[in-house]
């Protein structure tokens, strides 16, 4: 049979209990019991969703895009590459300019998987 945990409370005498509660003029006893306080608020609030009709639609131009892997049910391989400042700047600026624009491939990922595909391509290595 397990034992039931006691707390501190419970170990101590009414005297111990009186010493460390100097002054107060009620001291809890082992088993009071506290309420928890009432959330501040208890609304869920629903907001409305936003209207579509603003943003511009996806250029659909994935089809002249290598498809990713994952799209192909393989894992990623990681490997390391070292560039050059200038072209992670660009990189980078690339990714954010066509994030913005809603053009694919929009991740620094995407965009270099489709430019190494593209090299392999055009120098006769086949990418399955």
């Amino acid at each position: 049979m397990v034992k039931k945990r006691s707390s501190t409370a419970e170990t101590l005498t009414a005297e111990q209990r009186a010493f460390l509660h100097h002054g107060d003029e009620t001291v809890p006893t082992p088993f009071e019991r506290t309420a928890a306080p009432e959330p501040l608020t208890s609304k869920v609030v629903n907001m409305p969703p936003k209207p579509t009709a603003d943003r511009q639609p996806r250029k659909q131009t994935v089809e002249s895009y290598p498809c990713s892997p994952v799209r192909r049910g393989q894992a990623l391989q990681s490997i390391s590459l070292r560039l050059s400042p200038n072209v992670v700047r660009s990189l980078r600026r690339a990714a954010c300019q066509r994030a913005i624009d809603y053009e694919e491939p929009f991740t620094q990922q995407g965009m270099a998987e489709a430019a190494i595909t593209k090299w392999l391509q055009d120098h006769g290595y086949t990418v399955d």
